[in-house]
């Protein structure tokens, strides 16, 4: 009926998985004084797409479009990022559909705690971690599944939640040619992003981040009366000021219109990207202008399934 991570016996706290996946917790006392708990987390049998988040207002076309860019890389620089927020703000539904963008001739392995993501991709390998259990049998963490992974030949890397030492793996791996990884982290700004992953537990060396490419930050706001999960910045890591890394914010959220806006400030990774490639700006823009254009034109017909979705988004790719 389940499967357990933590094994029979006397231990007051259960996690577990359904068949269908949905997430199960239970206690009994002394740990829940009042009497056993048990809590299970249904995740949706039809995921949300980036469709959905544009018509949520999560994210606008154009930003949908830029992101699809730089997962892409235009077949030559794919970008590093970390998406964080706080607790339900929508972190891990914006890299499942960002995992659409991911080409199905890369091989996509991701690293979770516990396994949430629901990437409709060809060539895909998960892996989770297990904890100790009372026989003895021994952890398997983060950062175990990350050093186990990057021996697996992955093209792209997803790291669900990203809070300790597996964030230098993660960052050595951005560094040393796989290009394409991303993950999510819990922080509420960029910078405080940077703070937290170059303090304890990540430890990441900070001169490490300048492979991290882009950190995106979503929120969970009130909008005229009503709940809303919004992309409120995006900044690059634009190099080094001292010891410190330095942020550039090239997307930010405007209250006043409750849109999200570009700064105008130029960006790196449209440099880097366009290098790779051998192309200008101006065919950078028209990039992102064409898959623009497929993103809208798939709103306006209603269509928002992952299954077609993700079809739509491999057809170009072998058809462009």
């Amino acid at each position: 009926m389940y499967h357990s991570e933590t094994g029979p016996g006397l231990v007051p706290i259960f996690d577990g998985r359904l068949p269908d996946g949905s997430r199960v917790n239970g206690t009994i006392p002394p740990i829940s004084p009042d009497g056993p708990t048990l809590t299970i987390r249904k995740f949706r049998e039809d995921p949300l797409t980036m469709l959905d988040l544009i018509k949520f207002g999560t994210v606008n076309p154009r930003l949908a479009a830029m992101m699809w860019v730089w997962i892409e890389g235009l077949d030559s620089r794919p970008a590093n990022f970390v998406i964080a927020g706080g607790t339900g703000s929508g972190k891990t539904t914006t890299l499942n559909c960002l995992g659409m963008y991911i080409p199905w001739h890369r091989r996509l392995l991701t690293v979770e705690d516990t396994a949430e993501l629901q990437v409709y991709h060809d060539h895909w390998l998960r892996m989770e971690t297990r904890r100790e259990r009372p026989d003895g049998t021994p952890e398997v963490d983060m950062n175990d599944c990350l050093k186990s992974s990057l021996r697996m030949r992955p093209d792209r890397i997803i790291v669900g939640e990203v809070r300790g030492p597996e964030a230098a793996t993660l960052l050595t791996a951005m560094n040393t040619g796989h290009d394409g990884s991303f993950g999510s982290l819990h922080a509420n700004t960029a910078q405080e992003t940077v703070t937290r992953m170059i303090n304890p537990p990540m430890l990441v060396p900070p001169i490490m981040l300048t492979g991290l490419d882009l950190i995106i930050i979503q929120a969970r706001l009130h909008v005229n009366g009503k709940t809303a999960r919004k992309i409120t910045e995006v900044a690059e890591i634009a190099g080094m000021e001292g010891t410190k890394p330095r942020l550039n914010v090239i997307w930010k959220y405007n209250p006043a219109n409750d849109r999200i806006e570009e700064t105008g400030i130029p960006s790196k990774l449209r440099e880097t990207i366009c290098q790779a490639a051998g192309i200008t700006p101006d065919v950078f823009e028209k990039h992102v202008s064409q898959r623009q254009t497929i993103l809208e034109d798939l709103v306006k017909r209603d269509i928002r399934d992952i299954q077609t979705v993700t079809q739509v988004i491999q057809n170009f790719y072998a058809t462009r």
